[in-house]
């Protein structure tokens, strides 16, 4: 993990309760009192080379500690180190006079840097101050090794000579997995504050979205009630009118019959067949001088897709019947042909329907 993700050494300002093997009840100093475990008579100063101290009972008992531990004198060196160092380095035993200071790695920054080495000394003062224990955080780099720790700091007399116990906590995992579930929630809230931004986006282009289908709704459906209207003006207009009407697609389809259509060919709406195959023959009223002449369906029906035309044509009805009938007819906006039909084609050469040329007389 990058340095500049690695706690800082901050010490506690509440320490945290030490272990209950290094805190008993009702003691009247919270020094741990070694004097006993020496021979008084070693060093007639009171001061003892802790070089051998790994032979001593509390050597031995500092070694079978299953956590790093390590002492450091009033000089701030470290004049011990147990084998459970080993989990910090396979030369543990290497430690030995190395200033503490130097096991916790500064910032470039020489201002920063002096900053932590001023906590870092305050916090061993402390405890030799106080003789309390102490805990508190802290980055140990170790033959090149870094790794977040919690040490756990006790005063230790041996006759007139006070020393610090730190007891090494390793919680480099811990601290790992707090940052990673950190990030996890930063991203997770980022992640959740995109979604509630993109829903709420949706949201708003849905409402719109929304507004514009009703407002088209209630547009289509006025519209189809004025399409009613006018389909219902028509029906009435071509139930009124004196001639049969009829409306036909391009292929000859028929889309719509009033009753007089029905009435001259004997279909309704839905068995009647296409009008190619209901006109028999034609006189076409063209340029022809007021002449006939016969055709074949395909030529009437041809003058009828014109844009209007006027033509007399036969047409068999339902009942087998041949009927001649003048057609008009006229191309509707959307495609379809408007057709008048009447039996009597004279009164159709004088009055032909609005647009369509009259035929000539």
């Amino acid at each position: 993990m990058p340095e500049k993700d690695l706690p800082s050494f901050e010490p506690s300002e509440d320490p945290e309760p030490v272990p209950d093997r290094l805190q008993g009840n009702g003691l009247t100093t919270q020094t741990i009192d070694l004097s006993s475990l020496f021979d008084p008579d070693v060093d007639s100063s009171g001061t003892f080379d802790l070089g051998s101290v790994g032979s001593t009972s509390f050597g031995r008992l500092l070694d079978s500690l299953p956590v790093p531990a390590i002492l450091i004198d009033p000089s701030n060196r470290v004049v011990f180190s147990n084998q459970g160092c080993t989990r910090l380095t396979s030369d543990y035993q290497d430690l030995f006079g190395v200033s503490f200071l130097d096991l916790v790695p500064r910032p470039s920054d020489r201002e920063r840097a002096q900053v932590l080495a001023n906590k870092t000394l305050s916090l061993l003062d402390r405890v030799f101050r106080t003789r309390k224990p102490l805990t508190a955080e802290a980055i140990l780099e170790i033959h090149r090794r870094r790794i977040w720790t919690r040490l756990h700091l006790r005063a230790v007399k041996i006759s007139s000579s006070r020393y610090v116990l730190v007891l090494i906590e390793d919680v480099t995992e811990e601290k790992k997995q707090l940052a990673l579930n950190k990030r996890r929630d930063k991203e997770s809230h980022e992640l959740q504050r995109d979604l509630e931004t993109l829903v709420e986006v949706a949201n708003s282009e849905l409402a719109v979205m929304k507004t514009r289908l009703d407002r088209e709704i209630a547009n289509h459906m006025k519209t189809q009630e004025l399409l009613k209207v006018e389909r219902q003006k028509n029906d009435v207009l071509a139930q009124h009118f004196d001639l049969a009407t009829a409306v036909v697609s391009p292929a000859g389809k028929f889309h719509f019959i009033d009753n007089r259509f029905q009435e001259l060919c004997g279909y309704e709406l839905h068995d009647i067949p296409d009008l190619s195959k209901m006109i028999a023959g034609s006189l076409d009223y063209g340029d022809h001088d007021g002449e006939t002449q016969e055709g074949d369906s395909s030529s009437t029906a041809g003058a009828i897709h014109e844009e209007s035309a006027v033509v007399v044509c036969g047409m068999l009805c339902r009942s087998g019947v041949k009927r001649e009938v003048g057609v008009t007819t006229r191309r509707l906006i959307d495609g379809n042909y408007f057709i008048v039909c009447k039996t009597d084609h004279d009164l159709l050469r004088r009055q032909p329907i609005d647009g369509a040329p009259e035929a000539t007389s």
